[in-house]
């Protein structure tokens, strides 16, 4: 750069002077960018021997760029979560206990009493993560069927799903993180009904019939929630899933919400 009376200061890169020597040379071209005048050349440039500490890295340090390893590996791999919940779905078919009796009118129905859904995953690059998840569910407020022997056909109390997934996370520089999954995976889901027009369950066989409804056992669906950092490897997590089954048909949605780890 020009500093007046015809003369000029150049500066060479701080960068540059980390090694123990830096080479470089000097040249003046004119208004039409011949060569005028000059010492060195890039072929045979100057050498200056260095010495002392080296300059503050801080100050010449290119800012971090933050998407650069959205691709790589996370450090914290491994994945697990404790989530309960419950869901609702179409009930439609037969009763588990009262076989022989269809619900009338099909129509959605509580998963009663809820569920327990924990996940294991592994985190194969730092936006996509491999897991399965449970889904282990607890049926309550049915009534038993009784014969006129007086043997007992008790309600169905449990169902049991298991799923495979991959689940997408939205990046970003916020503490709350929504993610989308893809699920697929075999098992029942069950459906808690009232048969209206049964009145002969119970003890003493004149409760209104409450039975179950089993759907699956294949199933696959579509999910997303939120995914909050709580500090360190923890975090708050809330997922909403939903299946179809088939053969036995129903569509179902789940929310879950719980705590997770990154290990």
């Amino acid at each position: 750069m020009p500093i007046g009376g015809g003369s000029y200061r150049a500066e060479i890169p701080a960068e540059a002077t980390r090694g123990a020597n830096v080479s470089y040379y000097v040249e003046a071209l004119d208004a039409d960018g011949a060569p005028v005048a000059g010492r060195g050349s890039a072929e045979s440039a100057l050498v200056i021997p260095l010495s002392g500490p080296l300059p503050d890295e801080t100050v010449t340090r290119p800012p971090p760029d933050e998407n650069a390893d959205e691709d790589a590996a996370p450090s914290r791999r491994f994945f697990f979560a404790a989530l309960v919940g419950s869901g609702a779905g179409w009930a439609t078919g037969n009763g588990d206990t009262n076989a022989d009796s269809a619900v009338r009118p099909s129509s959605f129905a509580l998963a009663r009493l809820g569920h327990l859904a924990p996940e294991v995953g592994f985190w194969w690059r730092s936006w996509l993560m491999l897991s399965v998840q449970g889904r282990f569910q607890a049926v309550t407020g049915t009534t038993d069927v009784y014969g006129a022997d007086g043997r007992a056909y008790h309600s169905a109390s449990y169902a049991a799903a298991v799923f495979a997934k991959a689940t997408w996370l939205a990046a970003g520089k916020g503490r709350v993180h929504p993610f989308f999954s893809l699920a697929a995976g075999g098992g029942k889901l069950r459906h808690v009904v009232t048969f209206n027009y049964l009145h002969d369950c119970g003890v003493s066989r004149n409760q209104t019939c409450v039975d179950t409804i089993a759907a699956g056992p294949i199933a696959a669906g579509p999910g997303g929630g939120l995914m909050a950092d709580l500090g360190g490897p923890f975090a708050a997590v809330l997922q909403v899933n939903t299946q179809v089954t088939f053969p036995a048909y129903t569509f179902n949605v789940d929310a879950n919400l719980g705590l997770a780890v990154r290990f």
